[in-house]
């Protein structure tokens, strides 16, 4: 999924919320492990933040059901059920200092990989 934020200020971070929905549909029930891998470089002591393109802006990431930091290259345990199940993962911009001031466009790529048991 390419997710955007379209324009943003300083202020509109701490609000700014994009989520990433993986839709999967089941014949039945199943257990599968889901793993986020970030293409940049984790944050040392900030679980689920990585750098961006920009060198002021950070992302920070959370498994949108329970709303905590996503654990880069720690494999997650779902439950699926029968039907369609969905696994969301959340991103929000994060400045790096209180006093960053980033200016113009940004990216930063993950991948969820998702293994059957």
């Amino acid at each position: 999924h390419a997710l955007s934020f379209g324009t943003l200020d300083s202020n509109e971070l701490a609000s700014s919320q994009q989520i990433a929905d993986v839709v999967l549909d089941c014949p039945s029930y199943s257990s599968v492990t889901a793993t986020l891998l970030s293409s940049a470089q984790g944050i040392t002591g900030a679980a689920g933040v990585s750098k961006t393109s920009l060198p002021e802006l950070l992302m920070a990431t959370t498994w949108a059901d329970t709303n905590t930091p996503v654990n880069f290259d720690t494999p997650r345990t779902f439950v699926l059920y029968p039907g369609v199940n969905a696994i969301r993962v959340g991103f929000r911009p994060r400045l790096l200092t209180a006093n960053s001031k980033p200016t113009g466009k940004f990216q930063t790529q993950y991948t969820l990989n998702i293994s059957y048991r």
